[in-house]
């Protein structure tokens, strides 16, 4: 049963009171008539009866007359005269009123009005000859007698037509007063029967297409659309019905259109889904099938560059293959961090450090490369008492401010670039890079923030197309957005503010030994299990760990690893976390159940970098997680964190700059001496190679200071070099 929506006032109930009005008022204006022909017959009643009663009167005025006429005509007094004239005008004044009351036998009244006037001026005239005593004309006696009696003959009969015609007009009024009360009562009835009647027959008329059009829709309301009105009424509510039918009949079409194309929209958001997933699987596959041969690479690059035994061409070679593997992996890691953008999955990792140090290190690495280019360089950091020391994702805003150099030097031929960072207060900072390059057409500014776009211009200048859509994602992930102003021909600028915290505690400088460790420190016995099916990577791990003294056993997968245990517990196992079998978390969870979690430590290392994959890996109980490729120092540092022991380090470990002028006495030119800084930050080493080469050749004497510094690149320790490099006497 369909609801029913309650209702103030519903059409039905307007018609019925507007019915129940109009017999009202019928009813009222029938009693209305009744009442107001008793009111006529009460008010008619008194008029006639007056009339008559004046008429009576005036027959008693005229008698007065006659005896005030009598007295005169005896006495001839002057006051029986006086009395005659007041009776006399006593009697015109009712005679008049009854005149101007009576709309018929005006010749009866005109009669009674000669004969008075006839009777009284011979009866004065008859009167004063009396009192004058003179002889009396008895024919005019005699026409005074005669007058008199025409008088009241006249007097009478008028009273008695007035009382005839009195009881005539108030049987008649009676006869019609009856008649008009019962036509009225016979309409009212009638009327009131013929419209308690007709109002509920109009009330279904009307409400019955009203009633249906609600049923309509409601029904449409509920997402039925094959309900249909039919009112044959011929009148508007059909065409009101008509309509109603057609525009469901429109809807239906649209809606059926709808679910179709939500049917497409469902097969190309699944569609759509199952691309995402599949995008997802393929990067994670790329992730981990290259870095897989990636750990080869950069693990046998690395093993080779700490032999001392190599030749210059040999280690050149060597050099050439880790900036070629560390190039690719930038690559790679590049489109995972787009990758990771989009999915949301990207986090911000923040800690305490300088935007001085930043500003520094920035100006380092661009104003040699803008020298070379000859190019004006210009860095403006904060000013002197402004904040400096702040809390965010050092990482990040780095990468953003590189690729914005990066992008500036290598649009800009002429001119120079310039880098700012102001604070704004409250802790928000404005970064800025400028440029008066070749600048950016406008039909490019709409995709010119998109993954793999690049302006006509970029195309000349190679890249991934990835740098401006990761700085502008990094920039939104910190808070802010990246803006670009550019005019073609003229050079562009980019901007963004964002919000750092203050710094709580003071930044200090990574340590450098773990790149520098070259063996156990006495008293010190380590014994590791290298979980790893691809017999490349596990010899790698093997190598790192076995050239410091560490005791190393190795088993092929989960199951092997389990009965290596039972025979020897380790101190620590590096378990590689896709295996075939039993992966490296089934793995963990096992040895976990068995063995207890205080027996061993579990580090994980693996070819995939999503960030999923690490937190699952520390949810389930390992204590240090490796991504491929591997790094020699991350192998030490964790021995070092998760056991405890010490190392043995070369001697260039220092807490301080290293100050080696005194070893290699020799003065570095300062061209070489930033070509040296700028390609160690930027990890160039077939650059630093070329660098040491020339420096040698030109000149033989810093023989001495090329093998210290190359000791750095073999091992690469950019880092230890830049530290180097930082107590070396240049000028």
């Amino acid at each position: 049963m369909k609801k029913k929506f309650p209702r103030k006032n519903s059409f039905r109930k307007r018609i019925w009171v507007g019915a129940a009005v109009f017999l009202f008022c019928l009813i009222a204006e029938g009693a209305t008539t009744l009442i107001l022909s008793v009111k006529t017959r009460e008010f008619l009643d008194p008029i006639r009866v007056d009339h008559v009663s004046q008429t009576n009167e005036l027959k008693v005025r005229a008698q007065l007359l006659k005896d005030a006429l009598e007295e005169y005509a005896i006495t001839g007094e002057d006051f029986a005269l006086e009395e005659l004239d007041k009776n006399k005008k006593a009697f015109f004044t009712l005679f008049n009123r009854l005149q101007e009351t009576s709309k018929e036998n005006n010749n009866t009244y005109e009669n009674i009005q000669r004969l008075i006037e006839l009777y009284f001026n011979s009866g004065r005239d008859l009167g004063k000859a009396i009192s004058q005593a003179q002889p009396i004309d008895p024919q005019l006696a005699q026409t005074v007698q005669d007058t008199y009696n025409q008088l009241a003959v006249k007097i009478d009969d008028e009273i008695a037509r007035e009382h005839a015609h009195l009881l005539k007009v108030f049987h008649e009024a009676n006869i019609n007063f009856e008649r008009s009360v019962n036509i009225s009562f016979f309409l009212t009835v009638l009327i009131t029967i013929v419209g308690m009647i007709y109002v509920p027959f109009l009330i279904r008329k009307i409400t019955r297409p009203i009633i249906q059009l609600e049923e309509a829709t409601q029904s449409l309301s509920s997402g039925d659309l094959d309900f249909k009105v039919d009112i044959t009424s011929n009148d508007e509510f059909q065409d009101l019905g008509n309509s109603f039918n057609f525009m469901v009949k429109s809807l239906r079409e649209k809606t059926a259109h709808l679910e179709d194309a939500k049917v497409d929209l469902k097969n190309a958001m699944e569609a759509a889904e199952s691309a995402n997933r599949a995008k997802s699987t393929f990067l994670a596959s790329m992730s981990h099938e290259i870095r897989t041969p990636m750990n080869a690479i950069l693990g046998y690059s690395q093993i080779l560059m700490r032999d001392q035994n190599l030749t210059p061409k040999e280690q050149k070679a060597v050099h050439a293959i880790q900036r070629g593997g560390e190039h690719l992996l930038s690559l790679i890691n590049e489109i995972l961090d787009i990758s990771k953008i989009e999915a949301g999955k990207m986090e911000l990792k923040c800690g305490d450090f300088d935007l001085s140090v930043l500003m520094e290190d920035l100006s380092s690495m661009f104003s040699f490369r803008c020298e070379q280019r000859n190019l004006t360089w210009s860095a403006v950091g904060l000013k002197e008492g402004e904040p400096s020391l702040v809390f965010g994702d050092e990482g990040k805003l780095r990468q953003v401010l590189i690729n914005l150099l990066g992008n500036a030097l290598k649009f800009t031929e002429t001119g120079g670039i310039s880098i700012k960072m102001e604070s704004l207060g409250n802790h928000r900072y404005l970064f800025e890079v400028k440029d008066t390059g070749i600048g950016i057409d406008s039909s490019a500014y709409k995709t010119i923030f998109e993954p793999f776009h690049q302006a006509e211009a970029g195309f000349k200048k190679g890249g991934t197309g990835l740098g401006l859509a990761i700085s502008q994602k990094q920039v939104h992930l910190m808070g802010g957005n990246l803006i670009m102003e550019s005019e073609l021909g003229k050079g562009s600028r980019f901007y963004f503010t964002i919000d750092l915290a203050k710094g709580k505690e003071q930044v200090l400088l990574n340590d450098q030994k773990w790149q520098c460790v070259t063996r156990l420190a006495p008293g010190f016995n380590v014994k590791a299990l290298v979980v790893e099916d691809d017999p490349v990577n596990r010899q790698i791990l093997e190598t790192f760990l076995s050239d410091v003294g560490v005791s190393v056993r190795y088993a092929e997968d989960g199951y092997k690893a389990i009965e290596s245990i039972r025979e020897e517990i380790p101190d620590i196992i590096f378990m590689d976390y896709q295996m075939p079998g039993m992966d490296g978390l089934q793995t963990m969870r096992k040895l976990y159940q068995e063995f207890g979690k205080g027996r061993f430590k579990v580090v994980i290392v693996s070819a995939s970098a999503f960030q999923h994959e690490v937190d699952l890996s520390f949810q389930e109980g390992c204590h240090e997680f490796i991504p491929k490729p591997i790094h020699v120092e991350r192998v030490y540092e964790t021995l070092g964190k998760l056991l405890n022991v010490e190392f043995e380090y070369r001697d260039e470990v220092k807490n301080q700059p290293e100050d080696i002028t005194s070893e290699v006495n020799f003065l570095l030119p300062a061209d070489v001496y930033l070509k040296l800084k700028e390609a160690a930050q930027f990890g160039q080493m077939t650059e630093l190679e070329e660098i040491l080469t020339e420096l040698e050749s030109k000149f033989p004497e810093s023989s001495a200071l090329a093998n210290h510094l190359r000791g750095h690149i073999e091992r690469f320790d950019m880092e230890g070099l830049l530290h180097a490099l930082d107590g070396i006497a240049h000028g």
